[in-house]
């Protein structure tokens, strides 16, 4: 009987021994398994993060487009009004060249008379 109960209390311990390292790997598994959720959950804050700055980038990058649109439209509107500002600066140019052309004709003109005058003037004075 001592012997059969030695037996039994044999078998029950190493049942129990059994069933401890068996909660011992269910805990390990489970904690392993925790880790791992824990690791999703830091890796699912870290992407929503991510897309927030991406969406904030992106954003700013949208309103420097618009900025920059704006800018090139101002440049282009510039461009158009010192190209006609230009334009009225070579016709009042060319308008004062033709003006002091005629001008300097005049001139000529009236230079090429006087010097005819003195001309003449000595001829009047041999004829007399």
């Amino acid at each position: 009987r001592e012997k059969q109960a030695q037996e039994l209390l044999n078998e029950q311990n190493n049942q129990l021994k059994s069933l401890t390292d068996i909660i011992h790997q269910t805990q390990k598994e489970k904690d392993f398994i925790q880790d791992k959720f824990d690791q999703i959950y830091q890796n699912d804050i870290y992407s929503k993060d991510k897309i927030q700055q991406l969406t904030k980038s992106q954003q700013q990058m949208d309103d420097n487009v618009k900025r920059a649109e704006k800018a090139i439209r101002l440049v282009v509107n510039d461009k158009e009004q010192i190209s006609s500002y230009c334009n009225r600066i070579n016709s009042a140019l060319n308008v004062s060249e033709k003006r002091g052309l005629e001008y300097i004709e005049q001139l000529i003109s009236q230079l090429d008379a006087l010097v005819q005058l003195p001309t003449n003037q000595d001829q009047s004075n041999k004829a007399a």
